[in-house]
């Protein structure tokens, strides 16, 4: 399967989405993703989002959202340290954290 590519500002960079098993962040426009850190938090008790979850967030809030990586308590070997992290989910709308948290479960 070919990498399909998509024109950024005068410079190319690789371009999917997680439908066609690609990287799909290129997609996310300014203020959503990794980084972006919002009000209204939820702990996935993962040490990673994926790509269906990315969809799903894109398809279903209203307003902004992002994730950001928060560590755990214990300290872990340094070939580890991805697990020694959380991913929490942010959103700027207080209803897009509800529906969310009621369409996915969470071990709490």
């Amino acid at each position: 399967m070919g990498m399909a590519k998509k024109k950024n500002k005068g410079r190319e960079v690789d371009y999917h989405t997680s439908t066609t098993a690609g990287f799909g962040l290129d997609d996310l426009p300014k203020g959503y993703g990794h980084l972006c850190n919002y009000r209204y938090k939820v702990n996935t008790n993962s040490y990673c989002i994926g790509y269906q979850l990315i969809d799903w967030l894109k398809e279903n809030c209203v307003s902004k959202w992002g994730w950001i990586f928060v560590p755990k308590v214990e300290k872990l070997d340094w070939a580890d340290h991805y697990q020694g992290y959380n991913a929490v989910l942010t959103f700027k709308s207080k209803n897009d954290a509800v529906y969310y948290m009621l369409t996915h479960e969470h071990k709490r």
